[in-house]
């Protein structure tokens, strides 16, 4: 009797925990920030449990911040964090070797019973946010029956074709809402409204997870939610790039971030490289409520553009004259976004085929014990591992031929880098080996033995391929054979600054008794095997009496480098390509010229044009040469004339909101953050000359977005000579877009009219600098 009675009230006991506790593994979220997630939700009678899992890498940690709170949706009530369990409130927490993942639970006071959705957040000024977590699964309120609710792709030829949501709907890479839904007999009649135009859906199920759907009740086409779909499809249709790729036009980007709340911000940058002027392009995204955006950009040839929206971090493939619509933030294990539109098909089979490209992983393992001939070896094992991979894409059809072109040529390219990039690449091992070691047990590099003579399969490489530009791997590739001489590995600098006395000499300038002894060493280190202790000289105690050196004669130190770089491409592309001619040569040209028509450093004449013009054979990077100089000397005379009215961006408002307070004086630009160490070292080094121009005309101002915590920022501004503005996220983007910041520190020069002078300026010493701004001073 006693153990029924046990058994009975032990029963009880577990219903009644059933009943009082309720967990949610891994819930639906809206948008996220990328760093964590959370897996698990545990509501009990006295408190809410959040479990998370943080991603971190390397040496980098997490903390978790005080004031970190859940909010259910539509209140104003912030539920503050009680305690921690795995991790320690307001401490660095750095994951356990070989981990790149962190699991920990927050305590939060117990939610209401009405409240079927909560944001978490942090009272800080970059937090971790995670928006719309589903504490109660509300019933589906939509028209839309939930069978018919989803992503449908069609089977007939692998792609994604509409979507059905609670009030939108995606169609023709479009988005649409319903004005009107009828049920007839077995059929769903959606009649759907964007603007001005109409479209009428009729669709039918039969089995969960597939439908059939027509715009009229005559003609059905078969449709299914399963993801496979995408990629299971033959695609022996699909066709190669047009020649030539270079075809400059316009891009139709628009696209629908799933789960959006205006809660977040609502701006996003989008970044991408010209990769002939070497500028990096930045378009502000303006994100609707619904979080729908639309944006055009203006391409000279198909390239990945990189995506920075809420929700939405990712490389996308885009083509000059074509669109593509993106629904993103999905959150499905196979992926986050689906596509549509002319480029959709190349991005799923880029994202099939990510592998194909080595990772830095695989070409470092083992490479400190290898000796050229091993590592080449080694390389070449893992070309034909991959081009084994890309042979079995290519023989069941699985990805189109753009995206096969373009993996093809990423391998070659790719792996002719690295083959030349052997020492670079022992340098990069050593250099990760050694950052978790004590200082006593580093071990220093030393370079091996290099023989391009050993790379002679490099010659099938096809560097002067008609369709290189649609490679991301082909411009590094021109670069490390423009910026490298493969005679003198180790000490390229070294050479270029004995270059730069030797020229001094022969105009009879003098050096300075501290440039001399730095230059002797420098001598001394090229007649000498090398040491890293010897580099690390140079860098270090030498480093800033060589860098105000070349400052001091810095346009004939520039007319020597490019030299150099005319030099290199030559000898590199003949000796290792077997090439004297054709895209590679003529882009290296090119790409040269721009940056010096771009550049205040270099005056270039009308017989430099003349000349860029006959070295330069192919009639598409001809075209841009000429281009881009007339519309160069367009800008120059237009500097001279009254400035045209013009409407003004974001951008230029909040810039003339900062700068107009200061108008007659000379304005230094610095855009910074408190947990840059280079902005900090900038801004220290830069400390005896904002003394030396006090009282001038030049004020330093200094601009920092949300990502410097707002305590930290008050605390240092005393301690920084200047005028300071912290903006917000969106007010960022804006500027980012204006001054096209690739990094930080990032300088910009403004004149005493208001007039950007430069917005980019080169990260020169304290005596270039002076010289700059007591010149535009006195203007």
């Amino acid at each position: 009797m006693k153990k029924g009675i046990l058994f009975l009230l032990a029963f009880f006991i577990s219903v009644f925990l059933c009943v009082a506790q309720k967990i949610i593994n891994n819930p639906k979220c809206g948008i996220y920030s990328e760093a964590i997630t959370i897996t698990k939700i545990e509501l009990t009678p006295d408190a809410t449990i959040l479990t998370f899992t943080a991603k971190v890498s390397g040496n980098n940690w997490i903390a978790i911040d005080k004031k970190s709170y859940i909010q259910p949706v539509g209140d104003t009530t912030k539920l503050l964090v009680t305690k921690a369990v795995g991790a320690e409130i307001g401490k660095r927490i750095f994951a356990e070797k070989g981990k790149n993942k962190i699991s920990y639970q927050l305590y939060f006071p117990k939610l209401g019973s009405t409240v079927s959705k909560i944001d978490f957040g942090e009272m800080t000024d970059n937090p971790w946010q995670i928006f719309d977590i589903t504490i109660k699964e509300q019933p589906n309120l939509s028209k839309v029956p939930e069978k018919y609710l989803g992503n449908w792709i069609s089977p007939d030829n692998g792609l994604w074709t509409f979507s059905l949501m609670d009030t939108l709907a995606i169609l023709d890479s479009k988005i649409w809402k319903y004005k009107s839904i009828n049920k007839t007999g077995r059929s769903l009649i959606i009649l759907l409204k964007n603007e001005n135009q109409e479209q009428q859906m009729v669709i039918k199920s039969d089995k969960e997870g597939f439908c059939q759907m027509g715009f009229s009740e005559k003609e059905f086409k078969n449709y299914t939610k399963d993801f496979s779909a995408l990629t299971n499809f033959k695609r022996q249709d699909s066709k190669n790039f047009n020649l030539p790729v270079f075809n400059p036009g316009k891009v139709v980007y628009k696209g629908l971030i799933y789960g959006y709340t205006p809660r977040f911000k609502s701006t996003g940058l989008i970044k991408y490289m010209n990769q002939l002027t070497s500028q990096q392009e930045t378009e502000v995204v303006k994100i609707e409520k619904d979080g729908s955006f639309n944006i055009e950009l203006d391409l000279n040839y198909p390239q990945e553009i990189s995506v920075g929206l809420p929700g939405l971090q990712e490389r996308v493939f885009v083509e000059p004259g074509m669109n593509l619509f993106q629904l993103g933030n999905l959150r499905a294990p196979e992926y986050n976004s689906l596509f549509m539109g002319e480029s959709a098909d190349v991005n799923y089979g880029l994202r099939a085929t990510k592998a194909i490209v080595p990772e830095q992983d695989e070409l470092l393992s083992g490479i400190s014990n290898m000796n050229q001939d091993e590592y080449i070896n080694r390389v070449k094992e893992i070309k034909e591992e991959k081009k084994k991979i890309l042979s079995e894409y290519e023989d069941n059809q699985t990805i189109c031929r753009k995206a096969l072109q373009i993996r093809s040529l990423d391998l070659e390219y790719s792996i002719a880098q690295n083959m030349l990039l052997y020492n670079q690449n022992l340098r990069t091992a050593n250099y990760l080996e050694n950052k978790d070691l004590d200082k006593s047990l580093q071990k220093p590099y030393i370079p091996k033995n290099f023989d391009l003579g050993k790379l002679t399969d490099l010659k099938n490489t096809p560097i002067n391929n008609d369709y290189s530009f649609v490679s991301s791997e082909y411009f590094p590739l021109l670069r490390t054979l423009k910026y490298t001489n493969f005679d003198q590995l180790q000490w390229n600098y070294a050479y270029l600054i004995l270059e730069l006395k030797d020229s001094l000499e022969k105009q009879k300038i003098e050096t300075t008794d501290k440039e001399k002894e730095a230059l002797a060493f420098a001598k001394s280190v090229l007649s000498a095997p090398y040491e890293e202790s010897q580099e690390k000289k140079l860098y270090g105690d030498y480093g800033e009496t060589i860098n105000q050196f070349t400052q001091k004669h810095r346009k004939e130190y520039l007319r020597i480098v490019f030299s150099f770089y005319d030099r290199n491409v030559s000898a590199n592309l003949a000796k290792i390509f077997g090439v004297d001619n054709g895209l590679s040569l003529e882009t290296s040209y090119l790409t040269d010229f721009l940056f010096k028509l771009n550049s205040s450093d270099f005056s270039l004449t009308d017989e430099d044009f003349k000349q860029i013009k006959n070295r330069i054979k192919i009639d598409y990077l001809k075209e841009v040469a000429i281009a881009e100089y007339y519309k160069n000397k367009a800008r120059q005379e237009a500097s001279s004339s009254p400035a045209p009215s013009v409407v003004k961006s974001p951008g230029d408002n909040i810039f003339d909101s900062i700068v107009t307070r200061f108008a007659g004086k000379v304005v230094f630009l610095d855009f910074w953050a408190t947990w840059c160490s280079p902005c900090l070292q900038g801004i220290e080094r830069m400390k005896p000359l904002k003394e030396e121009l006090a009282g001038k005309d030049i004020v330093f101002v200094y601009i920092t977005g949300p990502t410097s915590p707002e305590k930290t920022y008050n605390k240092m501004i005393p301690d920084i000579k200047g005028e300071h503005f912290r903006v917000n996220n969106e007010q960022w983007d804006y500027l980012n877009q204006k001054f096209k910041i690739n990094g930080i520190p990032h300088y910009a020069l403004v004149s005493k009219k208001g007039v950007i002078i430069n917005p980019n300026m080169d990260h020169v010493n304290n005596e270039e600098l002076k010289k700059i701004l007591i010149e535009k001073l006195n203007d």
